[in-house]
């Protein structure tokens, strides 16, 4: 790809980088919006999955007996809303004060075993080799991880606010997308010059393109690890196996090495809780990753949005260490928005500002 040398092009490309750095700043400073942004932006996916896959299936179907279909379907999933909603909503508080109490003894507990492991290790060397790189790499995964459960302690604390601004905005969200939509796109065609309404509309296609496939990826790859986590962590007679396969499955949206954050205060929970099905349960997270490392992750994902996987890795640690774990989750999905923009504006702007070019390395 060449570079162009017109200081004009570098110029607007730093004003179109701010402003999109200042969106997002914004963004994460009200974190509860931007959290229900996330979750409506997933259900408008969801949607139209399911509204595709209902049309593939019905379409030798009358239009009488699709609006049935639709109808009882989607009165199963209000009738399975409420229920969720109202009959557990005890179940769910009781989740929510074991899930602390847990957080409580991993807080309590994780340091001295750290500690004790450190000790243990550099008294003793493997077949003669110096242990000492390997600590100092445990102890940043295990700092790390600190990071982390310190962070989902403040989201749950968060939830009821964050539960509450989502029961307003996903539902406002779905509305104005499926009655306003054309609205919109007839207002922005007015609003843009007439020759950069095609190159608009080629970024936005892109953008939600690649988003869509990344976020169906990920869900998909993330219930299919929950499911082999969970059928593991039962198997092994793990404690609130139900829990820590989710935990796990989390940490899949940080590639090849998300694993590792989730591990480690899984590990030392379970060693706390019921020590017996330690090596059952660090076997399972063994396959499982083999799993999605050798063949979920090159089928699902590296194959449908092309992502430099160093790049990806380095991202979400970045915005894990600045913005928690609500920056990992969200880390890789805005570097495609601003890899995206900022290719598309750079294009654009070297044909209304074309000058000497040179290749870059």
């Amino acid at each position: 790809m060449e570079l162009t040398l017109n200081r004009t092009v570098w110029k607007y490309m730093l004003y179109i980088f701010l402003i999109m750095l200042f969106i997002f700043s914004i963004l994460f400073y009200f974190k509860g919006v931007f959290i229900s942004l996330i979750v409506g932006f997933i259900f408008i996916i969801l949607v139209n999955r399911f509204i595709y896959i209902f049309d593939t299936f019905a379409k030798n179907q009358s239009k009488r007996s699709k609006l049935l279909i639709a109808a009882a379907v989607l009165s199963f999933l209000i009738i399975f809303l409420l229920y969720f909603l109202f009959v557990q909503a005890n179940n769910a508080v009781d989740s929510i004060k074991e899930l602390y109490s847990l957080i409580s003894a991993y807080q309590e507990t994780s340091g001295d075993l750290f500690n004790l492991v450190e000790t243990t290790l550099l008294n003793e060397q493997l077949f003669g080799i110096d242990l000492t790189i390997f600590i100092n790499v445990f102890q940043f995964f295990f700092m790390a991880s600190n990071t982390l459960v310190s962070s989902l302690q403040s989201s749950v604390s968060s939830l009821s606010s964050i539960l509450g601004t989502a029961v307003f905005t996903v539902p406002f969200m779905l509305l104005f997308y499926y009655t306003k939509k054309e609205e919109l796109i007839h207002q922005v065609n007015c609003a843009l010059p007439y020759d950069f309404r095609q190159p608009f509309w080629v970024m936005v296609s892109s953008l939600v393109s690649n988003l869509n496939i990344f976020v169906t990826s990920k869900l998909v790859e993330m219930l299919i690890l929950f499911g082999l986590y969970a059928f593991g962590f039962y198997l092994s007679g793990a404690p609130y196996w139900i829990f820590f396969a989710f935990f796990l499955s989390i940490f899949s949206i940080i590639p090849y090495i998300g694993f590792i954050f989730g591990s480690v205060p899984v590990c030392i929970l379970v060693y706390i809780l019921g020590p017996e099905s330690l090596l059952y349960v660090v076997v399972t997270i063994i396959i499982v990753q083999i799993i999605d490392i050798f063949i979920l992750l090159p089928k699902m994902v590296s194959q449908s949005v092309h992502i430099n996987p160093l790049a990806a890795v380095l991202i979400s640690l970045m915005a894990l260490h600045v913005f928690g774990i609500v920056g990992m989750i969200v880390a890789v999905p805005i570097y495609l928005i601003f890899k995206i923009v900022l290719t598309s504006c750079y294009n654009e702007l070297v044909k209304i500002y074309p000058n000497k070019s040179i290749k870059s390395t």
